[in-house]
């Protein structure tokens, strides 16, 4: 199942899910696909390529940041069906080891339903 795109949970804003899930278009990727410069590479490059215009992490930002009743237009995008929240920090997301409120998770908790519930993490359906 598509998940979220890697961006806010890790240090990658572009990765191979978003071509595997299909968040971007194939057809108009492979032609502007251009090779970041041996001298930018380092130990945590997640690719030797770049897709400019695409942002996951902006795209990741938006989705938990708006209400569920009225989610981002890249919502569509990613095709995003549930919604994972960690009881650690409940009705938020974290990001460069910063803690944000997330009107999703919030207006999540309210308005959808919980299909699953452990003692670390709350599985709510947003809808799809």
């Amino acid at each position: 199942m598509p998940y979220l795109p890697v961006g806010g949970a890790t240090t990658a804003f572009q990765s191979p899910d978003l071509l595997m899930f299909g968040f971007v278009d194939r057809n108009q990727t492979a032609k502007s696909i251009v090779p970041i410069p041996l001298g930018e590479l380092t130990v945590d490059s997640d690719s030797p390529f770049l897709l400019p215009n695409v942002q996951a992490e902006a795209d990741w930002v938006a989705i938990l940041s708006s209400p569920v009743g009225s989610i981002s237009s890249r919502f569509d995008v990613y095709h995003v069906t549930y919604a994972l929240e960690s009881k650690t920090y409940p009705n938020e997301f974290t990001g460069y080891g910063q803690r944000y409120p997330s009107p999703l998770l919030a207006s999540a908790n309210e308005q959808r339903y919980i299909t699953y519930e452990d003692t670390d993490s709350v599985l709510i359906y947003i809808g799809g």
